[in-house]
């Protein structure tokens, strides 16, 4: 939210989607309120319909302390989304700073903001990241790669023994 107001000030036509519910809504929507940028602000709530909700989406933001897989970057990777993520859990696993993604470090209001305005001014790294990010879930995260690197696992277990 912190960099969302940032933004705000500068970029009148921005707007944030907040996907999910948690304990911290209330706080948001009150920083929100108290920054008068609840209008441009909005909050979705859990859904059951995320890859739809990621189309209304220009750049898909993380700045998540704590991750297991990172599956929502995941998805809106799938979805040929551009995304900017903090470093945690397993993202570092699959994404690259420049590569297929902006990296960006955890609790940095200022960061954020940077990296959204390099993406709004620059559509060829919007569409050089997101085409990349697609790739990158296409040819590693498939249902069928992920069966087929259990299955290679199993195998490498068995002969082991």
């Amino acid at each position: 939210m912190q960099a969302f107001i940032l933004l705000a000030k500068d970029y009148p036509h921005i707007h944030w989607l907040v996907i999910g519910d948690g304990p911290e809504k209330t706080v948001l929507q009150n920083m929100a309120r108290e920054a008068n940028v609840s209008e441009r602000v909005h909050f979705a709530g859990f859904r059951k319909d995320v890859p739809r909700c990621l189309q209304a989406m220009d750049t898909f933001i993380s700045p998540s302390y704590s991750e297991g897989l990172g599956l929502s970057l995941l998805e809106a990777m799938a979805a040929k989304k551009p995304v900017i993520s903090t470093m945690v859990g397993g993202i570092s696993d699959f994404l690259v700073d420049y590569l297929n993604g902006l990296v960006i470090s955890t609790k940095n209001p200022e960061e954020i903001r940077q990296n959204v305005v390099i993406l709004m001014e620059d559509e060829g790294l919007r569409t050089k990241l997101a085409e990349a990010g697609y790739k990158t879930v296409k040819e590693e995260y498939t249902l069928t790669h992920m069966a087929m690197k259990t299955k290679e696992l199993y195998r490498k277990l068995i002969r082991a023994k």
